[in-house]
Parts: C-alpha cells; structure tokens; sequence
C-alpha cells in the first residue's frame, strides 16, 4: 500500500535536479517555484482548515515513534540549523503556540514486528499515553483489520480530501480508511522512489541530460533502457564484468516502486467498491520480460544482488551512470559526497501516453481505538493542524 506522488513529485524531482546543476542548454527551471506556489496557492484561494480556536492548557500530546532513523520527518526536538530540521521545528512549536500544547515523540526503537506487539499491547491494556502511533503501512494495516486503530472517516476534523492529504480515496475500503498519509510527516516525499543520474558520466560520453525528455512526457523505461545498456567500462581494470566497474545503470534486486510507476496495480476496485485481483497479465509479463533482458542481458544494467539495497556508496564513486535510490538519500548522503555531480528524475512510465506515477516506502501514523472521545477531538485536531502547517511550511521547505 504506497502513497502515489504524480505532479508535485514530477515538479519536485525535476527542480532537485536543476539545484544540482544547469547546463546553458538545459531546460530554464524555476528554482522556488514549487516552494512558492503550494502555499501561495493555498493562500489564494483561502484554502485552510475549520478548526476551533481552543486552548490546551499545556497538555502533553504524545506520539509512539518507531525508529529515530526517520526522525526529521515530523518532529524535532532541537534544530540544528538545517533547512528541514528548522522548517519541521518552526511548524511544531507554531502548533504548540497556537493551541498550547506540549507535543513530544518518542521512538520505541524496536522491530517493525516488535513495534506492532507493543502497540496491541498498549491498547489491549488500556494504556493512553500515546495518541498516536507510527508504524510500517502492511504492518500497520494488518494491525488495523485487527480493529487498533480508528477509521479516519470517523475521527474529528480530518478534511482528507484537501490537498494536505495524500491519496484517502485509493487506501479506503468500504468506508474505512486507518493510515494518516498527510503533510504532518515529510516521510512519503522523503521515502518517494527517484532515479540519480552523474551529469559527469554523461558528459563524457556526450549523454544529453534527460531533462527535456521528462518535460516532453518521453520518459520510459525504452528511453531509459537504451540510454543505459551500452555504457560499461573496466574501471577497477581486472577484465572482468563485476564490482567497481562502470554501469549505465544500478537498482535493487526487488526492483521496489516499478510496477506503480507503470501504472500496475496487483489489486483494484470494482464500480461497487469491491476489491479485486489486478488481470493485466499481458502488461505484466511485458514488463518482466523487458527488464529481465535489460538486466541481466546487457552490459550496462545490473542490480545490486540484494532485495532491499542499492549501492549508493557505488554510486557516490562513480561506478553507475544512472541509479535508483530514495529521495531522502540527497539529505543523508549525497549532499556530503565530495565531487558529486548529480540531478534526479522521476521514475519512468511504461507507455509515453501514461502519467508520470512515483511510489515510496512509508511509515505512516495511526490513531489507537481505545482513545475516549475527549482525546479523539484533541488527536484530531492536532492531526489536521499539522498537515495543513507541514503543507503550507514543512513540505515546500523540503
């Protein structure tokens, strides 16, 4: 269950690369531009939520954290004078202010599978000191169908279809709908699957960046392909095809995120709402085959030989052309590469005709059903404030 990012991802990937580095041929991009237009947009229109004016009275609001390896994606406890640690900061304590609360995170540090045991074990116990959990989104939905958490639907204030919200209608089911996918958390956008290209690479080899082909809406795997399947080179000198040559292209073993973004989907809704089994086998067996042969039948592409990890070390020493990696990578990795030329691309489409579709890994949050109705109000409204504060601040800073 992946959140689907179409036209602010498009906008956003291709500003990203653009910020790397511009060419004089390249295609003029607005630097702030998406900062800008999604809060003027917002402002403009007088788009913002109903929300009561309503004191707190210093309460504490605390949130179950999974793991601090995803903190600065919705809270910060000290800015450390970064532009996303700042933005996340400043949107925290302006909530804070406005409706004096006391919000706190704290990270279990556990197993995703661990995670889960102690959340059903809070609620089973009885135990409120969390308003909100965050946890894997398979994980949590099995936890969900277990009947832990709330249906969003019938929590107070959610506007869910504004644009603080990402994709309600696609996760519902016969009304329900568990897992907050909003602005309140940069981890969609951080977690959204991308491809990194070393402009350096292409520029030796007379490689046009790929810019112009994603504006055009050419961007495909047959474009990527046929940029990528030639270009290999014995860098570490051994004569032999293996780690620490050159690619035109690397990716993980699962080859996570592609079949969203050509437009597959292994389950679908019927016009009553049901869920049924995706039939496209056809498409399907296209693709496998396409980049079965790409892979492992060409020289130029390879995947890492791991289900869940791509070599961005490799990638940050030159080794690939074109790689594909999270987009939180750039904040972790990539800014502190010494000599690292690079710009970011959407993922590809399958069919020139197709929209532009990026999925990502994501830990959405959850509202625990044994909150009483006093404590559902306040986790509600807190819950839209910040998505509509992480939207008009958090998110454009990112």
């Amino acid at each position: 269950m992946k959140s689907k990012w179409i036209c602010v991802l498009i906008a956003l990937l291709l500003s990203g690369g653009c910020f790397a580095s511009c060419a004089a041929d390249e295609p003029s991009i607005d630097e702030t531009s998406g900062a800008v237009s999604q809060s003027q947009a917002a402002e403009d229109t007088g788009l913002k939520p109903d929300l009561p004016d309503i004191k707190l009275d210093g309460a504490e609001w605390n949130v179950y954290g999974y793991q601090d390896v995803l903190e600065n994606s919705f809270f910060v406890e000290v800015p450390d004078d970064e532009v996303i640690s700042e933005a996340i900061y400043a949107s925290l304590m302006k909530i804070e202010d406005t409706y004096d609360v006391d919000i706190t995170m704290t990270y279990s540090g556990l197993t995703e599978e661990a995670q889960s045991l102690a959340i059903k074990e809070m609620i089973d116990t009885g135990d409120t000191t969390f308003s909100l959990v965050e946890q894997h989104d398979a994980i949590g939905t099995g936890v969900a169908i277990e009947g832990y958490y709330y249906n969003l639907y019938d929590v107070p204030y959610l506007s869910l279809t504004t644009p603080w919200w990402h994709n309600i209608e696609d996760m519902s089911l016969n009304g329900n709908v568990f897992c907050i996918t909003s602005d309140m958390s940069l981890v969609d956008i951080k977690n959204a699957w991308c491809l990194f290209f070393n402009k350096d690479i292409m520029d030796e080899r007379k490689i046009e960046y790929p810019y112009q082909k994603v504006l055009d809406g050419e961007w495909t795997l047959e474009a990527l392909i046929q940029m990528t399947k030639d270009v290999y080179e014995d860098l570490n000198r051994d004569n032999e095809i293996n780690k620490g040559d050159l690619y035109g292209f690397e990716c993980m073993l699962s080859m996570y995120g592609w079949l969203d973004s050509f437009g597959i989907q292994t389950t679908t809704k019927d016009e009553n709402g049901r869920l049924t089994l995706m039939n496209d086998l056809e498409k399907v067996n296209d693709i496998v085959d396409t980049m079965y042969d790409w892979l492992h039948n060409s020289v130029g592409a390879k995947d890492s030989g791991q289900p869940n990890f791509s070599d961005s070390e490799g990638f940050m020493n030159g080794e690939y052309m074109i790689f594909m990696q999270a987009l939180n990578k750039i904040a972790t990795e990539f800014r502190y590469a010494e000599d690292l030329n690079y710009g970011i691309l959407p993922m590809p489409k399958w069919d020139a005709r197709d929209e532009y579709i990026t999925s990502c890994l994501t830990y959405p949050f959850w509202i625990p059903i044994h909150l009483g109705a006093e404590e559902l109000e306040v986790t509600g409204l807190l819950v839209e404030a910040l998505s509509y504060q992480g939207y008009m601040e958090t998110a454009p800073a990112y």
